[in-house]
């Protein structure tokens, strides 16, 4: 199992040209992989640009879009790699006309005794309908961290019920307009990972990304902290009790 340095980070909404920012704790090391879900609800996924504001500076690599297609949900999975320990604190990024609403969602992955690489990742979209696919993964690694995220929208809001064995690890409402989770599980075998889908409470179009982090002995001891699975669910103005 490769865990979770800590818990999601899900800031609340915003609009602009840029989201709220992620800012971690101070537990943060070299090493760790920083995973960020970007999401949008409306315009199109080529505005959603490079993730900034970071402190210290990482480099980002694009991992995985999901396009439900013009006036529609939109989510970028982007990575990096912690150069330096401490606080990172990141917000992803926008161009053009700037009034629909940003969704940021940020794990950290613990890089303690590890190297830490993407395994893989993808990108999937559909129509309307209740039933949202994330895409099948085809991973190396026999014990990795698979990170996930879904949006639906721009025509309402609602709730996620993941299928067994993945985890709501977080999801926010624009309220009676959009809704975007994340989600985490520790992959047992290699392989294809399947699809997984998850049920949306109503019928809207919708985006999905995954990312599979592999993790290398590096001959350290590892000493995570096995924060995966801690689950928080909140609106745009508050948690969602």
């Amino acid at each position: 199992m490769i865990p979770l340095r800590e818990p999601v980070i899900a800031p609340a909404l915003t609009t602009g040209p840029v989201s709220n920012n992620c800012v971690t704790g101070a537990s943060v090391q070299p090493g760790d992989m920083l995973v960020l879900f970007h999401g949008k609800d409306f315009y199109d996924a080529a505005s959603l640009t490079a993730p900034d504001g970071t402190i210290p500076s990482v480099d980002w690599t694009l991992r995985a879009t999901g396009d439900a297609g013009v006036n529609k949900f939109h989510i970028k999975a982007w990575t990096a790699v912690a150069a330096v320990s401490g606080v990172h604190s990141i917000h992803g990024t926008s161009t053009g006309t700037n009034d629909s609403t940003h969704y940021a969602h940020m794990f950290v992955v613990d890089g303690d005794g590890l190297n830490l690489t993407v395994d893989d990742a993808a990108g999937s979209n559909g129509g309307v309908t209740t039933a949202h696919v994330i895409p099948s993964l085809n991973v190396l690694g026999s014990d990795d961290k698979y990170l996930a995220s879904s949006g639906a929208g721009p025509d309402q809001s609602g709730d996620y019920t993941p299928p067994g064995g993945l985890t709501k690890d977080v999801e926010q409402d624009n309220t009676g307009a959009s809704t975007m989770a994340s989600y985490s599980q520790d992959l047992v075998a290699s392989g294809a990972t399947g699809a997984r889908t998850v049920t949306f409470s109503a019928a809207e179009a919708y985006a999905t990304v995954a990312v599979a982090i592999r993790g290398v002995e590096s001959g350290e001891t590892h000493a995570g902290t096995g924060t995966a699975g801690i689950g928080i669910d909140a609106t745009s103005t508050g948690d969602k009790l």
